[in-house]
């Protein structure tokens, strides 16, 4: 059921087995995972449909690289998804590997662990079949590429129709008894208990003026990268510094996937590439679009992050002009790329922040290195002509163009002093308080967020449902 916050008739105060901040891709996954056998109360600032309400703006300045944050987010049920174009990628397994180039630590579970949800992942996204293996695909659609032993091609993957949530699952959520979503309400606090060990209630207001307080067992903000790390920085009435904010992580190692040129090169004309510009369907249920990578064996040797190049059209390039080649890029997590508050304050009383997003020294050093090789290797194997180490050097912080993804902002780490919750997603030193969506990302990989997500999100489902089943006051773990 839906209900209105706006409606003066109806009160805010409400108690559920679990609230759920934020109706995005993974709050509503998460709701209709637990409604199955729990009251679930979903809180979304925005309204009933996708793109719809009133969506604070957060955000004043961009003290670092530019960057269009009202262009990124949605608010509304559904949230980003009713603006996403629908790419479907995994992470690899050198992602979740220990990297101990890296001082703040990676993944604490593994791929493997996340398989089973990967797959159960597909059926949200309209994805006929787990089928994300290059060359198979390759070889169905009567393609063949010859690199050497470094490179290796990878997929995004298109459900068919693209996988909009506030459609998909709109008529399921309102006709369900055990799921109630409050719109046009917003979490400004989150209180708690006297003893400090868990949330006792979220503090919901609207933009007039009313307010309300959501009792649940477990809390999960599903807000978004921003959004949610903005919410933890303002839940400061009791614990300075705001929640799960015991080592000063939330809000940093904010990251994004860059993407950037290879200059010096362009396409030929080979039909090989031709395929590789556009996507490819072998059946009205199986498109897919290549991208070229470096092996996670090949990176590790040179201390290299992840990344993908693809070839690409841009809209004001004629139709026979050779393709471009750009790469999608992993930052590293950098406690300096990050939100912070402001002392200004919006139209429903929560302070404002800045993005500081930036890229260091390793984030340059692997893109070059990556564009460098990547570009010889599609010279050797006739793709492209041209000489990329002439002009790499010049590409700087005006080329840096953005992906709408935010990642990192309450990363997955072992304790408070490098980020923000546990490998069950639960943040530190709270016993009934999680967090899910990309900003859990302790590393971003090259891929698209939204598989990783859902998978994320079915696990934590799995595991929450357990807990609920067994335990009749806050679960602690």
């Amino acid at each position: 059921m839906f209900v209105d916050a706006r409606d003066m008739s109806i009160g805010l105060d409400r108690e559920a087995d679990v609230a759920i901040i934020g109706a995005g891709a993974a709050g509503i996954t998460l709701a209709r995972e637990l409604s199955k056998k729990f009251d679930v109360v979903v809180i979304e600032a925005g309204g009933a449909e996708a793109g719809v309400g009133e969506l604070h703006n957060g955000f004043i300045t961009c003290a670092g690289l530019p960057y269009p944050i009202e262009e990124t987010r949605r608010s509304g049920f559904g949230g980003s998804t009713s603006i996403w174009s629908g790419y479907c990628a995994l992470f690899d397994e050198g992602d979740f590997w220990d990297n101990p180039g890296q001082p703040l630590g990676g993944w604490l579970i593994t791929r493997d662990e996340l398989m089973p949800y990967y797959h159960a992942a597909c059926a949200l996204l309209n994805l006929p079949d787990f089928d994300f293996n290059a060359a198979e695909l390759a070889t169905r659609g009567g393609m063949r590429y010859g690199f050497s032993a470094d490179f290796a091609m990878d997929v995004w993957r298109f459900g068919q129709p693209t996988a909009r949530f506030s459609e998909k699952f709109s008529d399921a959520v309102s006709t369900s008894s055990r799921i109630r979503t409050l719109t046009y309400a917003t979490a400004v606090d989150l209180r708690l208990a006297p003893d400090g060990s868990n949330v006792s209630e979220v503090v919901v207001r609207t933009a007039q003026g009313r307010s309300g307080h959501i009792r649940s067992r477990i809390v999960v903000i599903a807000a978004g990268g921003l959004e949610t790390a903005r919410l933890l920085l303002n839940a400061d009435s009791q614990v300075a510094g705001g929640l799960g904010n015991a080592g000063g992580m939330v809000g940093r190692c904010f990251m994004e996937h860059p993407h950037l040129p290879v200059p010096g090169i362009r396409g030929t004309q080979d039909k090989r590439l031709a395929q590789w510009t556009t996507r490819f369907r072998v059946s009205p249920e199986l498109e897919f679009e290549f991208l070229l990578g470096i092996t996670p064996q090949a990176r590790r040797k040179e201390g290299l992050l992840n990344a993908r190049a693809h070839a690409f059209h841009t809209p004001q390039m004629e139709l026979d002009e050779p393709a471009r080649i750009g790469l999608f890029l992993e930052q590293e997590p950098n406690p300096a790329s990050r939100l912070r508050l402001t002392g200004n304050r919006d139209a429903i009383g929560l302070r404002l922040v800045e993005l500081d997003w930036q890229l260091s020294p390793r984030d340059w050093r692997s893109y070059r290195r990556t564009a460098q090789r990547i570009g010889l290797e599609l010279i050797q194997a006739g793709l492209a002509i041209g000489e990329p180490e002439q002009l790499i050097d010049a590409i700087d912080d005006s080329s840096v163009l953005h992906s709408n993804h935010h990642l990192g902002t309450t990363r997955m780490s072992s304790d408070t002093r490098t980020g923000v919750v546990n490998d069950q997603c639960r943040v530190h030193g709270t016993d009934n308080l999680y967090v899910m969506g990309g900003s859990v990302f302790p590393t971003g990989s090259w891929a698209n967020p939204t598989m990783t997500v859902l998978a994320l999100t079915l696990r934590l489902a799995a595991h929450l449902r357990q807990l609920l089943s067994h335990r009749t006051a806050f679960a602690t773990v």
